[in-house]
């Protein structure tokens, strides 16, 4: 990678596509990346936890920060 702000944008890209093309199956998924430098020395990680649940009541309003 050229920096880091482009080695974490192509993170972000990577996690995109897999979940793109493996979407989570159930309630609960934890997916990781871990890059690693020429010593496999993790270097920068990125997480995405994803959970789905139902709202045991409805709610007024939905917010996605």
């Amino acid at each position: 990678m050229k920096d880091r702000a482009s080695g974490e944008a192509y993170v972000i890209k990577m996690i995109q596509r897999i979940v793109q093309d493996h979407p989570p199956e159930g309630n609960e998924h934890e997916l990781g990346v871990i890059v690693q430098d020429a010593a496999n020395r993790g270097i920068y990680r990125a997480k995405l936890d994803f959970i789905s649940e139902w709202a045991d009541e409805p709610q007024e309003k939905v917010v996605i920060q």
